[in-house]
């Protein structure tokens, strides 16, 4: 039967090795069981001077010891990981990250954001919230134009589509051949047009009066005027005495003629005295009245 020698190494905690803080000898080794890692003597230097053993070396990504450390060749994967990093705003590559600087630039370029509907601040962002509340104000969109309820009329709105289809509507009611129409139309009354406007052209600037005392050659006779001159005119004389008396004095005869001459300008006389005595009154077109006496002047 073989003998086998069994050997203990000499181990504590941290803890008990840093308040101990022994000097181990040359070559002695001390086991740390909280870190579970090696350190060996030298003869001279106490604990808390000496290095932990060369730890394990971890060849892959997928260990989670915390003691363990990772290969060089994993390190270099890890590298190959490590995005480009970008030092500004312009670059547009998805494959690379941006800087920590820029990252700063961009915080600063980030609004205040406001949490109500009030603020006018065209320098502030509206919050989440607020946005959600815009949400809900926007009313239900109706893609028809058979919707006659109560909602529709004062909660809803007409889909763009909707809108498109109007306006289809509307541009086929005036085609082409009634533009051809109305144009043929228009040009048809082009003279009729041309005289109108150049009469009124004529006619700016006349001075139009409206009463008989002005003796201006280069102003006119109100329409009303008129009408009181025609009126003074019709009262003056009958036509049939006026024929009667050119006709005798262009007779220019004898006695007889003479007798019948005094005759008529004794009718007429009787005439203008009956005249004389009378008042006239004369209505103008504004409604108001103007009584007259006319009296005539040999």
């Amino acid at each position: 039967m073989a003998n086998y020698v069994r050997y203990q190494l000499r181990g504590d905690t941290a803890e008990n090795w840093e308040a101990k803080n022994p000097v181990l000898l040359d070559r002695e080794p001390g086991y740390d069981k909280t870190a579970r890692r090696f350190k060996v003597g030298d003869g001279a230097t106490e604990w808390d001077g000496l290095d932990y053993v060369k730890p394990k070396i971890i060849a892959n990504l997928l260990s989670t010891s915390d003691t363990d450390a990772l290969s060089a060749s994993q390190g270099a994967v890890l590298k190959g990981l490590i995005p480009i990093v970008v030092d500004d705003l312009t670059t547009s590559d998805s494959e690379k990250a941006l800087s920590a600087k820029q990252g700063v630039v961009l915080k600063g370029l980030i609004p205040p954001v406001v949490d109500n509907l009030t603020t006018a601040d065209g320098g502030k962002a509206l919050s989440a919230n607020q946005g959600v509340v815009l949400k809900g104000l926007i009313p239900p969109i109706v893609d028809n134009l058979t919707d006659s309820s109560s909602e529709a009329k004062t909660k809803k709105v007409l889909s763009a589509y909707q809108g498109y289809y109007i306006k289809t509507l509307l541009d086929k009611k005036a085609n082409s051949t009634t533009v051809t129409t109305l144009q043929t139309t228009v040009n048809k009354h082009t003279t009729e047009i041309t005289e109108l406007q150049t009469a009124i052209t004529n006619i700016e600037g006349v001075i139009v009066r409206d009463d008989l005392t002005h003796d201006e050659g280069d102003t006119a006779l109100s329409a009303r005027q008129g009408k009181v001159l025609k009126g003074l005119i019709d009262g003056k004389a009958d036509k049939t005495d006026i024929t009667s008396l050119q006709t005798t004095v262009n007779g220019k005869a004898n006695s007889s003629d003479l007798t019948a001459l005094q005759t008529a300008l004794s009718a007429l006389q009787t005439k203008v005295n009956q005249y004389s005595s009378e008042q006239w009154t004369f209505t103008l077109s504004t409604g108001s009245t103007v009584t007259k006496k006319v009296v005539l002047s040999s």
